[in-house]
């Protein structure tokens, strides 16, 4: 299997955890960057679960 099959579960988690880190150190907490770190932790499974179909049914 290559390593561009399947995408980990939990990148798109840890993403959303950096992005929220980052906005509140060194953006001054943005309150939309706040919102889209929140929605990237909370449907990570969801995102995926679509990419990794997506990757598995282009091969």
């Amino acid at each position: 299997m290559k390593w561009t099959s399947s995408i980990k579960p939990n990148v798109f988690f840890y993403i959303g955890i950096i992005v929220g880190i980052v906005n509140a150190v060194f953006l001054g907490f943005n309150f939309f960057l706040s919102l889209l770190s929140i929605a990237i932790i909370l449907f990570s499974d969801t995102f995926t679960e679509a990419i990794n179909t997506f990757l598995k049914g282009s091969h």
